[in-house]
């Protein structure tokens, strides 16, 4: 809880104007201790609810740049002791200026400040170190407004350089005496560094390292891309030790689902949570919006204003992984986590240099029962304000606080009248934004948001006030204003660049970057142009209604008439091919269709074997019928053919009392009784294919001699005995027949 005083102002007194030839001295206020960032516990037993990650190891400053942009290095020169013999720097981008100057100098007496002026415009970052050797002064390092007010300082960085991402362009300090800050112009306006020695104590040669740099997104986008912040409830699996520099390797968090009954609800009221924690977070983002610090690109479109885009796991895929896309994850333990806080993120990260960071909120101590100093249910609340909604302004708040610090937050203090959302925490009432009477949901309840706020001195990173809304207003600049001069190109395809496809309905192309002027037309297959066209803004375009493709190689062009991105750079026609193979007409890939065994392929060539151009093939003759006692031949007159010979040929002949088998091509066999036969006959080439075919004999039953009325006489010149040039008798198993010209085997019923 705040205290709040209510002061009655009972006199007004204008403080008078500084000019800017006024001789203003500079004098540094200095922070009266450093603490410890990392305590994680209060002495009434309540969490410290964030806290830092550990250092990790500082890459050496990179080497100045070559050519136009070289690094400058200023000599300072005496008198620079006030705001009007300030040393000028040459830091910016205009002629004769660079974006890195180092400056050279030397505190001597040791009681004397050097100060250096510089001209920033809005959302200019500043990083600067004081670099020392051995035996060289105590410094401390200071930023002045234009009229000479000191905003904040630095005494010894105590390695805040070690929580920035890697690639970040601040300059490093070594020395532990040595002095490190970033600060964001809130104006187009002058200010002023200042460098002395602590407690005037020390003197000798120094160097201080200034680099100007934009938000990373602003400068190095050429379209107006966005932050996405990507609020997961559905718990994650992380290696903590690797994200903040403690905790376990692999950490599977819970979701947030799990602890609703620590609060004493149930599933039900799941997205009433969720619900409820993302209005507070729209609320606080929507703030900066409002006061237009950055301006609000949505309302007035101009590249390089202030936006951001919140997502989530309930209403949207996971796009962690992506560009531009840094999350928090709201749920897991201590336990889970091996980590002794309730929220911590993964850097400091003055301009949101890294945009794909990582945060945790766990949620354990705040879900716990009513006697935890940490727990939601300690809370005292207004009938008016449903637990729910307390959930959800407690979570939400440390939400954004976590995701104020990767985009370029430290921490404010926490037992003074602001309510600021980088309050160091510890305090749950505060936290919350319990207002005197010591009831959440009140009219004396402050609301947190981003503010200006005193740096949380005891931590050692600054000593003044601390600009979070202007940090983050600038951290979330969108992207616009790099120069652009890249054409358009593709980013994705689907299918695939030479693809193998069964069929083609569809092509789907994504860009790099936002495009106009693409029309259906454009793509064409085959040469068959695209009829309909889906899909905005770098797409994905969805192309359809062009000819189906044949079989073969596919041929896919993406003209270049008209199609440009936004800044007017000319698309560069793009060509592709698929292989197209469906013989049967499936809608799948024919090697697909072997693969999957949805189609055979006997002779191994990856095409279903009834796509094949020269299958083997069976043929079993027509069917026949014929009168009990003859005899058929069977198999027609090539029975086999196709595929790769020699052939291997197999009969079965099925059939009432008749169950035969035969390997020769035409086989011939005399039915004793009538009824039904089926012949199949199977044909195996020399690669294994196979070939099978019926054909049907029925056999007819002779007539009753004693009923025969047919006036013709059937029987043949010999009175019915065989007729000449046949053997046959009793118990013979096999006769030879000349029929025309072939010679006949006749294999007889078996008795």
């Amino acid at each position: 809880m705040r205290a709040i005083a209510l002061v009655v102002v009972i006199c007004l007194i204008t403080a008078p104007t500084v000019q800017g030839d006024d001789p203003r001295p500079i004098r540094i206020v200095e922070s009266p201790g450093a603490g410890s960032r990392t305590a994680a516990t209060n002495a009434d037993g309540s969490m410290t609810f964030c806290k830092y990650p550990a250092g990790r190891p500082v890459a050496p400053d990179p080497a100045p740049p070559f050519g136009p942009l070289a690094l400058i290095t200023f000599p300072e020169t005496e008198p620079n002791g006030s705001t009007v013999t300030a040393n000028p720097l040459p830091l910016g981008t205009g002629m004769g200026e660079d974006i890195d100057v180092d400056v050279t100098g030397d505190i001597s007496p040791a009681n004397e400040t050097d100060a250096f002026r510089v001209t920033l415009k809005k959302g200019d970052i500043i990083g600067a170190a004081t670099i020392t050797a051995a035996g060289g002064p105590d410094t401390v390092l200071a930023v002045f407004d234009s009229m000479g007010s000191q905003i904040f300082s630095n005494n010894n960085h105590g390695g805040l350089n070690t929580i920035y991402p890697p690639g970040s362009p601040w300059p490093n300090a070594t020395r532990s005496t040595d002095s490190a800050m970033t600060f964001i112009a809130p104006a187009d306006d002058d200010f002023f560094f200042a460098v002395a020695s602590s407690g005037g104590a020390t003197s000798g040669n120094y160097t201080l390292r200034m680099r100007l740099r934009r938000a990373q997104i602003e400068t190095v986008f050429p379209t107006p891309v966005r932050q996405i912040l990507f609020i997961d409830f559905d718990g994650a699996t992380i290696n903590a030790n690797a994200l903040f520099g403690e905790g376990r390797t692999s950490a599977t968090m819970s979701p947030l689902s799990d602890f609703l009954a620590g609060w004493g609800l149930g599933p039900a009221d799941e997205d009433a949570v969720i619900d409820a924690i993302l209005d507070r977070l729209d609320h606080i983002f929507d703030d900066l919006r409002d006061a237009a610090l950055n301006g609000d690109f949505p309302v007035d479109m101009m590249v390089g204003h202030y936006d951001i885009e919140i997502r989530n796991s309930r209403d949207h895929p996971d796009p962690f992984g992506q560009a531009n896309v840094s999350r928090v994850i709201v749920g897991g333990t201590i336990s889970e986590t091996g980590i002794s806080t309730i929220g911590i993120a993964e850097f400091i990260d003055p301009g949101n240099v890294s945009t794909d960071d990582t945060a945790i909120v766990l949620l354990d101590l705040l879900s716990a029962g009513a006697g935890n100093p940490n727990s939601v249910l300690s809370l005292q609340r207004d009938a008016s304000l449903s637990l729910i909604d307390a959930i959800g302004k407690v979570v939400g708040n440390v939400t954004a606080h976590e995701a104020g610090h990767f985009l370029g937050c430290w921490h404010t203090r926490n037992s003074n009248a602001t309510a600021c959302i980088m309050d160091q925490g510890g305090d749950l009432e505060n936290l919350a934004g319990v207002g005197n009477d010591g009831i959440l949901g009140t009219m004396d309840d402050p609301d947190n948001a981003f503010t200006v706020d005193e740096f949380e001195s005891t931590e050692g990173v600054g000593f003044g006030n601390e600009s979070t809304n202007v940090v983050v207003a600038f951290g979330l600049s969108t992207g616009g204003l790099a120069a652009d001069n890249m054409k358009p190109g593709i980013d994705s395809i689907d299918p695939a660049t030479g693809a193998n496809i069964g069929a083609l309905a569809s092509v789907t192309v994504t860009f790099d970057e936002d495009v106009a002027g693409l029309q259906a037309a454009r793509l064409t297959v085959n040469g068959s142009p695209a009829v309909n066209l889906s899909g905005s803004g770098a797409g994905p375009f969805i192309f359809s209604g062009f000819a189906p493709p044949a079989d073969g190689t596919v041929t896919v062009v993406l003209n270049d008439m008209g199609v440009t991105d936004l800044s007017g750079n000319t698309f560069i026609t793009d060509m592709w091919t698929y292989a197209k193979a469906d013989c049967n007409n499936n809608g799948v890939f024919d090697a697909t269709d072997v693969s999957s065994n949805t189609s055979e392929d006997c002779n191994g060539n990856s095409v279903p074997d009834e796509c094949d151009a020269d299958p083997v093939t069976a043929a079993a003759g027509a069917a026949q019928t014929i009168n009990e006692g003859e005899s058929a031949v069977l198999g027609a007159d090539e029975p086999a053919s196709g595929g790769v010979p020699p052939y291997t040929i197999a009969w079965t002949l099925l059939g009432p009392g008749v169950n035969e088998n035969f390997t020769e091509e035409n086989p011939a066999f005399q039915f004793d009784a009538p009824g039904v036969f089926n012949a199949q006959l199977t044909v195996t080439d020399s690669l294994g294919c196979q070939a099978t075919a019926v054909a049907t004999v029925t056999v007819n039953a002779l007539p009753d001699d004693n009923e025969n009325t047919n006036e013709n006489d059937n029987s043949n010149m010999n009175g019915g005995s065989p007729p000449c040039g046949v053997s046959c008798g009793p118990g013979m198993g096999m006769m030879t027949a000349v029929i025309g010209a072939w010679i006949v085997v006749v294999r007889r019923r078996r008795r």
